[in-house]
């Protein structure tokens, strides 16, 4: 049997376990509980340089989050930029006039409020 009595009770209540006794906690926490309902966007066509000098002015807005939203002029989402990493491999290779999207990616996942936490392959 993969279960027991006690994580075939747990297994019915929709609690993923994995070993005995071992609770996978990632699933039991709803997306809706870590996400940024209103997630900061930055226009797609913005360069870095721009970026930089808007971080460099403490905006609040740009600097409380280490990735940025890339959205196209439709506000649909496009892709993401790492504040620290995107822009500093940008900089520091002499490509400040990249695009966001171009230092960025386009690579991204998707959850939703009701999904859990948990990653399954």
């Amino acid at each position: 049997m993969q279960t027991s009595i006690l994580t075939e009770q747990l297994r019915r209540s929709g609690v993923l376990v994995r070993h005995d006794y071992e609770a996978d906690t990632l699933d039991m926490i709803p997306v809706s509980s870590v996400m940024t309902p209103d997630a900061v966007t930055v226009s797609q066509e913005m360069t870095v340089a721009e970026l930089v000098d808007k971080i460099n002015q403490h905006d609040p807005r740009l600097t409380r989050h280490q990735a940025l939203l890339l959205v196209d002029k439709h506000k649909r989402a496009v892709g993401h930029c790492h504040n620290a990493a995107d822009l500093l491999k940008a900089v520091n290779g002499g490509h400040s006039d990249l695009t966001l999207l171009e230092a960025g990616s386009t690579d991204m996942w998707v959850a939703f409020p009701l999904e859990t936490l948990c990653v399954t392959p």
